[in-house]
């Protein structure tokens, strides 16, 4: 039982609100309407503390509150109150949906006359912003390959941009120093693992990949997996990003081909 508290608590924190809260929302779902000395009974809490989280659900309209002459009752809203959220979020997508093409169309006209540039990224949602941005690569794109998307980044964000490389159709080249490559397409597109995504094994002896490297038009990004302080640094510079096609271009024709296992789709040496 305890198990499934903690996995609807997980799944509540979704929605905005701390552990705690949700702790809260649970167990005034768990015993109905309460007044607040029996609900800081029933979670071992002091009144301050639970007040304090009470807020936070009231905010979020996941409890409500029913003032009477002895003190207020306290209640959990059922799910409409999880549908209510949803509605909004999506109202607020929309919203900056909506709003980017206008964006789009401002920042090139800013950035019109600057053709080079180096942005810093920081921290894991960094890493998910530049390789937002490979997906806007022109048919294709090549990658010095230290780790699978799904292996530093979580699971629904990668199955994501799989989706955006299959429905537009860019052609990846990618160089590892991995013996054998894992199909990781069979959720999105089979098809595409077949035909679009080209991988080739280079040998640690000849180039040692510790970094991960995108490279697409006119575009040169490096990524850094370092558990502690994951960045990326991506640069802008059409001469730059030239001369590290033909780099790879050359390890590319010297690299071995992989052949595909027939029992599993994975990408194996012959």
């Amino acid at each position: 039982m305890a198990k499934k508290a903690d996995e609807i608590s997980n799944y509540i924190e979704g929605y905005g609100v701390s552990k705690a809260a949700a702790n809260v929302y649970l167990s005034l779902f768990e015993s109905g309407p309460v007044g607040i000395m029996e609900l800081c009974r029933n979670l071992d809490l002091g009144r301050n503390v639970v007040y304090r989280l009470l807020d936070e659900l009231e905010q979020k309209t996941l409890v409500s509150t029913i003032k009477k002459s002895f003190g207020s009752i306290y209640s959990a809203r059922g799910t409409e109150a999880f549908e209510a959220i949803i509605a909004t979020k999506e109202a607020e997508v929309a919203t900056l949906k909506s709003t980017l093409p206008e964006i789009a169309h401002q920042l090139q006209q800013v950035s019109s006359n600057n053709t080079q540039s180096i942005i810093h990224y920081g921290g894991v949602d960094g890493l998910k912003q530049v390789n937002w941005n490979l997906t806007k690569a022109s048919g294709e794109y090549r990658v010095f390959e230290q780790m699978h998307l799904h292996e530093y980044l979580d699971k629904s964000f990668s199955k994501n941009m799989r989706r955006r490389y299959v429905e537009k159709g860019l052609v990846s080249y990618d160089l590892t120093n991995r013996s054998r490559v894992n199909n990781y397409f069979d959720d999105v597109d089979s098809d595409y693992w077949q035909t679009k995504a080209h991988y080739r094994h280079i040998e640690k002896q000849v180039l040692t990949i510790e970094h991960e490297m995108f490279i697409y038009d006119d575009t040169v990004t490096l990524l850094d997996y370092d558990k502690n302080k994951p960045e990326a640094i991506e640069i802008r510079n059409k001469r730059l990003a030239l001369m590290q096609k033909q780099f790879f271009d050359a390890l590319w024709a010297q690299a071995k081909e992989f052949v595909f296992d027939p029992a599993t789709n994975d990408r194996i040496l012959p």
